[in-house]
């Protein structure tokens, strides 16, 4: 059973404050506890702690229903007016009389009416109207340019077949191993054996167990008593244990290197060739040895060209039939994106 704490009550007709529990009518005015008495207590103390909690009664007061005041369980009939005891305990009163003023609240205070939704319209034209800068300022754009100067270049790279010295743990097709050897491929590791070791080891337990105070039950006679839970304190102690440790050893896994010959192709070189308007494009001329072939070609036509402005732009075509259908000097219309020709109208 927890300590028992006298609490107080506040005179609804004097205002007096913080009247003891023990006391049924107010010091002041000596009207008695009513329908608006409601109980509270403070932080336990000497002052309010019951030394003898055995003489307090643990049942609520009743309520009289004919004089509203409220009286000791243990009284048969009201003490203010001589009424009969009623069924009426002080709990029940204090819910009903929490509904009735919240009641009267309502009434006195009807909900505000509900906002107007903000409207989300200037929020809208503002993304509207930052999409429209961006695609403004990024938009391509269009004008007519003059062709100013007409490039080409052509590349043709030469391999060279060559007879290589390589070495792996397989043997590629076409290679011609000329020895093999047992080395190290990788390593592992191994359990060798175990090994006692020592280690500080710590440890919660529990020690014993405190009565802590949860809450306090309103006695609803002007006491209120202690809640209490049995709950486990804890204590840490160490301990030196034992225990068998692992021991690894690095061991070399070994497998079969193969050193051989093949042959490869390999880059030797590259044969360019490159002109401007009014040069037919060519290919470089390639003299090829015995042990040598033609590998990759590449070519790219490019123009560049000049606005009103003389601004310069530049432009790869599509290849060779499309780069000889301009001239230098000719005029076209083109869509533009930074320095750089997007598309031309034919």
């Amino acid at each position: 059973m927890g300590r028992i704490i006298e609490g107080y009550w506040d005179c609804a007709y004097c205002g007096t404050k913080h009247i003891l529990g023990r006391n049924r009518n107010c010091p002041n005015c000596g009207k008695p506890r009513g329908e608006d008495a409601v109980f509270a207590h403070d932080a336990p103390s000497e002052e309010n702690l019951v030394e003898k909690p055995e003489e307090v009664s643990k049942e609520a007061d009743w309520h009289c229903e004919f004089c509203d005041s409220l009286n000791p369980a243990s009284a048969k009939f009201c003490e203010s007016c001589g009424s009969p005891r009623s069924d009426k305990t002080y709990f029940q009163m204090k819910e009903e009389h929490q509904k009735k003023q919240e009641a009267a609240q309502a009434i006195a205070s009807p909900p505000p009416p509900a906002a107007p939704a903000k409207s989300r319209l200037p929020l809208l034209l503002l993304i509207a109207a930052a999409i429209a800068l961006i695609f403004f300022l990024t938009r391509p754009a269009k004008a007519d340019l003059t062709v100013q100067g007409m490039e080409w270049a052509r590349s043709v790279t030469v391999e060279e077949q060559k007879t290589l010295q390589e070495s792996g743990w397989n043997v590629p097709s076409g290679a011609r191993v000329y020895d093999e050897k047992r080395e190290v491929q990788t390593y592992t590791q191994v359990l060798d054996h175990y090994e006692t070791r020592e280690r500080e080891v710590e440890e919660e337990y529990i020690d014993h167990y405190e009565d802590v105070v949860v809450g306090y039950e309103d006695l609803g006679n002007g006491y209120f008593e202690e809640i209490t839970e049995s709950q486990p304190v804890y204590e840490t102690r160490y301990y030196t244990e034992t225990y068998e440790e692992p021991i690894y050893v690095t061991v070399p896994v070994y497998g079969t290197k193969y050193y051989y010959e093949i042959d490869r192709w390999v880059f030797e070189r590259e044969e360019n060739s490159a002109g401007s308007a009014g040069e037919s494009p060519y290919w470089p001329e390639l003299n090829l040895e015995d042990n040598e072939r033609e590998g990759d070609r590449t070519e790219q036509y490019t123009l560049t060209a000049v606005d009103g402005k003389d601004k310069v732009y530049t432009y790869t075509c599509s290849g060779q039939a499309e780069w000889e259908k301009f001239h230098v000097g000719d005029t076209f219309n083109a869509t533009l994106s930074g320095n750089r020709i997007v598309q031309i109208q034919q």
